[in-house]
């Protein structure tokens, strides 16, 4: 008998808000998953942005669920439109190989994580076909953005995005007592059936703070990105920690997949921090647009990128390794839940591995192009 969990870091039976129970909620986010934002996902979205503040109101969690996803709807459908712009544009010049956009990357990333997060999304959305589409035939266009004509698809998104961070944040920050322990149910401002959604708040700020860092990224803030980015892999090891604690003592295989996705995910927020660091001005500190506050001096970027990077290639090798230890279980006498939710891992790790690999090919081009201005003799040395 298989010791591999099936359950999402946020398990099944962990309360949730209710608005990610309406067929609406949950046929965009597929459709987003798909990379079909475009087919319906924006308006749905919008119309329960209206709804989510009418009934919950505007502060609410519930609220908070709905303008992330907005967002995100929002930018991924750009992103989309720039891949088929570039498309273009490749298919009028002489053929050439590229690797993958940084903003293919993110978002595939991103798709990637929502694909393990959200499987029990798309079987229980299953039948509620004409549902949406009678909400989708019905739906306005977007309210948020028709009141804020002149800002573009991206801001807006932005703009969603931190508006749904603000609200988690605070919200988590309110569940705890000064010595840092949780309050009692009862203490929490929104709650579902009664219970707290901490353990629901905690897997959306990282996912949150990525899709802020990946719309920075794209508008060319990348120091911000660097920042979202940041808190992010802080996220991310605080949940590995405390999943490293919750299974201490336990064999590997006893782990399950939950240890596995949470290690990954470790990785490539650091990924995503080396590489936004390699992106920022050369010569220049990174430098945050609201506070003005120095974030990384000019001539350390490529020392933290490195060290991000080495983080990432560790955290990489561990997780193979641990993938390896689980794989003989998926063979035999398990689910076919299971050995399909390890195989969708397994592509995702073989992804990180991609967007690693990419990144070390960014350190490899700016060591020689430092080579090149300051010579072999004069270049700082580095140490792994």
């Amino acid at each position: 008998m298989s010791t591999m969990s099936t359950a999402s870091p946020t398990s099944q039976t962990e309360p949730v808000p209710s608005i990610t129970s309406d067929p609406r909620y949950r046929a965009a986010r597929r459709l987003i998953t798909s990379g079909r934002s475009a087919d319906g996902a924006i308006e749905m979205l919008a119309t329960l942005v209206e709804e989510a503040r009418s009934k919950y109101g505007e502060d609410s969690i519930d609220a908070a669920a709905v303008y992330f996803e907005y967002g995100n709807s929002l930018f991924r459908a750009v992103e989309k439109r720039k891949a088929g712009e570039m498309e273009i544009m490749m298919d009028d010049e002489p053929t050439t190989t590229r690797g993958p956009t940084p903003e293919e990357k993110s978002a595939a990333a991103e798709a990637s994580e929502k694909r393990a997060a959200t499987s029990q999304d798309k079987s229980d959305a299953q039948g509620n076909d004409a549902v949406v589409k009678a909400s989708m035939d019905n739906a306005p266009s977007a309210p948020t953005k028709a009141n804020q004509k002149d800002i573009t698809d991206e801001e807006l998104a932005l703009e969603l995005m931190e508006n749904s961070f603000a609200i988690y944040d605070q919200y988590y920050s309110e569940a705890f007592d000064e010595e840092g322990n949780e309050k009692a149910d009862a203490e929490v401002s929104d709650t579902a059936g009664g219970k707290s959604l901490v353990p629901w708040v905690e897997e959306q700020l990282p996912r949150v703070l990525g899709g802020i860092g990946d719309v920075l990224s794209s508008l060319g803030r990348h120091p911000d990105a660097v920042d979202a980015y940041t808190r992010k892999a802080r996220h991310r090891e605080d949940a590995l920690r405390d999943l490293s604690d919750k299974k201490d003592g336990k064999d590997v295989e006893e782990i399950g997949m939950d240890f596995l996705r949470a290690r990954r995910l470790l990785c490539e927020a650091n990924i995503l921090v080396a590489e936004a660091l390699l992106r920022c001005p050369r010569g220049q500190d990174a430098v945050l647009s609201e506070t003005g506050d120095v974030l990384v001096q000019a001539d350390e970027l490529m020392d933290y990128a490195q060290g991000y990077y080495d983080q990432a290639r560790d955290e990489l090798q561990e997780t193979v390794y641990i993938m390896g230890r689980m794989a003989p279980r998926t063979a035999d006498s398990v689910p076919e839940e299971v050995s399909r939710e390890f195989a969708m891992e397994k592509e995702n790790v073989c992804f990180c591995a991609q967007m690693l690999g990419g990144v070390g090919n960014m350190l490899a081009e700016r060591d020689e192009e430092e080579e090149k201005i300051v010579g072999p003799d004069a270049k700082k040395p580095r140490v792994d």
